[in-house]
């Protein structure tokens, strides 16, 4: 299978295995790096074209704010130049033509009015003179210079009014309409006002904004001056050319290409403030601009690694998987090796049956036990070298088995060998069970295994031993009818000599010596025990050949019968009786279980010891298989040497003289017949002096009827095999 072939070659190169998951898990990496870097260089363009689109808007802004105030400054710039002569005198008109002139600008913060000397003669902040001169700053010799009356935005060093702080001016040339030159009108912007709005429009939080001249100065800076990118000369240049506006950009500005201390890599987007000589610069900070980026890499980072470490557990498990997989095909193929070696060496015939009862496999003694190649079997059913009489019970035994119906069947039958000549087979018939589903009762059929022993020497020998047995019934019971026909049939001669004695003894006793008379006493004597010896063999036949046929039996009434049949016995000895409230039921026949316990009683009472009364006790419990109830019957009388335990069961066995205790030594071998009559056993347990224990072990009632059921049940399945047998 390509599972097993996968094994061996994984189990066999584990050098191998690990190297490819090695390489894979590299080529995720590598194709993980090449996304990143790709999706890296895409963001940058993204950041980069958004940073161009931010310093458009902020250069529109900007636009918007200083054409407000250029608007002002225009007009201011009419205003005073058309009645510059005017204004000359009238101060405080002319401080309030200026406030009217600024009021729609919030970014201007001052206006003022300059002489062509730079001093300055108006303000809006008061008609008083103001003593500061701009005859040195640049913007103002700029105008004084060029006739073109442009905006000029910039910067002027202690323009402030405490004289150290540095304004923002916008500016514009002021001239007479001759064009003389008349002097300047400049406003000094708010810098925070403007700082505010290039910060409102950033987007990035390290994003630095500045304002620039066209000379690359920066003007207003959302950071400080040394961390802005410098103007790019073509921007520069454009706007000293006053050329068309649009965006161009300063690209990513290294830390050694800078003239400024810089702690990252940054990239800058410069555009046109409208028609403006200024430009807005943005500065960006990569990292930042990277940012969404990074996280988005990190999270991958973080998939690829938990994904590498589900691979490598999932190479590790697979890696175990398949040794596992290879070490249970080898134990499968030695375990199939074995079962070949099992089912080829076996000493029985193995056959392997399918669900239609067609031979599948066979071994050699099966093929050796039908005297046929094994090719001639397979394929074939067995059913068709059966011999015709054993078919119909071996079809239907085989039925039961392949639909469940019973989990196994044992038989015996004969096959057909090639000469005629039949073998007799004990078939073993199974299931082939599935023991990898556990499938033990399935639906539908299923094959069999089919175990076959040559038993024709058996059987043979079997039908010796049932002839050998036959004639041994035959003649216990011709052995059993004589001693019955013996001892019946003595009694009368027995009694007509008894009886002859004792009326000599009575007529003619005065006529007899001594000696005679002591001669007929012993020949009475031994009559009369020759008749009890008659009568206890008479009894002995007895037992089973004229007993009842078994059925439940209350031993607690067949108990207090034998205890009712010795009263007298018990009353002249005095004796004591302990006996159970209940004792169990069994299986027996009432008259022959009263027998054994009255013997057992009668003995215990008989012998007992001369120095103490005697007790009996009679106690039950079980067996250690719990299959028998144990019936004991305890005395205390003389006791039993250890040697005597077997010898007082056999027939006419005595330990003792007939002076001490009268007996034939036949009522404990009735008990031990009566004993085996039921399934049951009888022995003894004693010490000398110290009483007895005979114990008998009687099946318990439903042991017993099962028993019985299974032995009539053989004995119709023996009716049967003999009527199958050949004639």
């Amino acid at each position: 299978m390509p599972h097993r072939r996968l094994a061996r070659v994984m189990h066999s190169t584990p050098a191998a295995f690990l190297a490819g998951g090695l390489a894979l898990t590299l080529l995720i990496w590598v194709i993980g790096g090449a996304f990143a870097w790709h999706s890296r260089t895409t963001e940058v363009e993204r950041a980069r074209a958004m940073s161009r689109a931010v310093s458009e808007t902020l250069a529109f802004n900007a636009a918007a704010t200083l054409q407000n105030m250029d608007g002002a400054l225009t007009s201011l710039t009419a205003e005073f130049g058309a009645n510059w002569a005017r204004y000359e005198f009238e101060r405080f008109r002319a401080t309030g033509i200026l406030r009217a002139g600024i009021a729609g600008a919030p970014a201007v913060r001052e206006a003022l009015v300059i002489d062509a000397m730079g001093r300055v003669l108006h303000r809006n902040s008061s008609p008083e003179p103001d003593l500061r001169t701009f005859a040195d700053w640049p913007a103002f010799q700029w105008h004084r210079s060029h006739r073109a009356p442009a905006l000029r935005l910039s910067l002027r060093e202690g323009g402030g009014f405490d004289g150290r702080t540095t304004d923002l001016m916008a500016s514009r040339r002021l001239s007479a309409p001759d064009g003389r030159f008349l002097g300047v009108v400049a406003m000094s912007l708010d810098r925070g006002y403007l700082e505010t709005e290039l910060h409102a429009g950033r987007l990035w939080t390290g994003g630095l904004v500045g304002l620039y001249d066209e000379v690359g100065r920066v003007l207003v800076a959302t950071a400080p001056v040394q961390r802005l990118p410098a103007l790019p000369d073509v921007m520069s240049a454009r706007l000293l050319a006053a050329g068309g506006g649009g965006a161009i950009e300063g690209g990513v500005i290294p830390r050694h290409a800078a003239d400024h201390a810089e702690d990252e890599d940054r990239f800058a987007a410069f555009a046109r403030v409208g028609d403006m000589p200024l430009a807005i610069g943005l500065s960006v900070p990569l990292e930042e601009a990277l940012a969404r980026w990074r996280d988005d890499t990190l999270r991958f980072a973080g998939l690829l690694v938990v994904l590498t470490l589900v691979l490598a557990l999932t190479a590790l498990a697979l890696r175990g998987a398949l040794r596992e997989i290879a070490t249970n095909q080898r134990k499968v193929e030695e375990n199939e090796r074995r079962f070949r070696s099992i089912f080829n060496n076996a000493g029985a015939g193995i056959a392997l049956v399918d669900a239609n009862g067609v031979v599948a496999e066979i071994n050699e003694q099966f093929a050796r036990i039908l005297q046929r190649e094994r090719r001639e079997v397979v394929g074939r059913t067995l059913l068709d070298l059966t011999v015709p009489e054993d078919r119909h019970f071996s079809r239907e035994a085989a039925e039961k088995v392949r639909t469940g119906e019973t989990p196994a069947a044992q038989y015996e039958k004969r096959y057909a060998l090639p000469d005629g000549s039949t073998v007799w087979v004990e078939v073993t018939l199974s299931p082939q069970i599935d023991v990898a589903s556990r499938d033990l009762s399935p639906q539908a059929p299923r094959g069999s295994v089919v175990v076959a022993r040559d038993i024709t020497q058996r059987r043979a020998a079997r039908e010796v031993i049932q002839d050998k047995t036959r004639a041994l019934e035959r003649s216990n019971v011709e052995l059993e009818e004589f001693a019955y026909v013996a001892s019946h049939d003595l009694q009368e001669p027995l009694r007509t000599v008894a009886s002859y004695l004792q009326l000599l003894q009575r007529r003619h006793a005065a006529k007899l010596d001594d000696d005679a008379r002591d001669y007929i006493g012993f020949a009475v004597a031994g009559a009369h025990r020759m008749s009890l010896l008659i009568q206890d063999l008479l009894q002995y036949s007895r037992v089973g050949r004229m007993g009842k046929p078994l059925k439940p039996l209350d031993l607690t009434a067949a108990v207090r019968q034998a205890c009712d049949a010795l009263s007298t016995a018990i009353k002249e000895s005095r004796a004591s009786l302990e006996l159970p409230d209940r004792l169990p039921m069994v299986l027996g026949d009432e008259a022959e279980i009263t027998r054994l316990f009255q013997n057992l009683l009668g003995n215990a009472i008989k012998y007992r010891h001369p120095d103490r009364p005697p007790v009996v006790r009679v106690t039950v419990e079980e067996d250690a298989g719990g299959e028998a109830w144990v019936i004991s019957v305890h005395d205390n009388g003389i006791g039993i040497a250890p040697q005597y335990f077997e010898k007082v069961f056999k027939i006419f066995q005595r330990l003792h003289g007939r002076d001490a205790y009268e007996g034939t030594g036949v009522g404990l071998s009735i008990c031990k017949k009566i004993a085996e009559r039921h399934g049951g056993r009888i022995w003894v347990e004693s010490e000398p002096d110290h009483g007895s224990v005979f114990r008998v072990a009687l099946p318990k009632l439903e042991v017993a009827l099962a028993a019985a059921a299974q032995a009539a049940e053989a004995d119709d399945g023996g009716s049967r095999a003999s009527e199958r047998e050949p004639a």
